[in-house]
């Protein structure tokens, strides 16, 4: 994993305050694959500050923060290595 791809799950982690194991995070491709493993693990917590559309939205923030690039660029498709360089 690449230093940008793992700033992303660590704010992740803090923002949601959820644990995303190495070898989850190895195996995603895609935004839309981690959006997926976040939506899973957060709704299992019980509290519910975000909605499922919010945590698409904290994902895409924080991907275009890293990558530099506007938020709307980023689909579920958006693959992380390929488009973005999470390499």
């Amino acid at each position: 994993m690449g230093l940008e791809y793992v700033e992303l799950i660590m704010d992740i982690e803090d923002k949601l305050e959820i644990q995303i194991k190495n070898e989850e995070a190895q195996n995603i491709k895609t935004a839309g694959q981690f959006y997926e493993l976040i939506r899973h693990k957060y709704n299992n917590l019980s509290r519910q500050t975000y909605d499922d559309k919010s945590i698409w939205i904290l994902l895409t923030q924080l991907i275009a923060r890293i990558a530099d690039i506007e938020p709307e660029e980023i689909t579920p498709e958006t693959r992380f290595i390929e488009d973005l360089d999470f390499g």
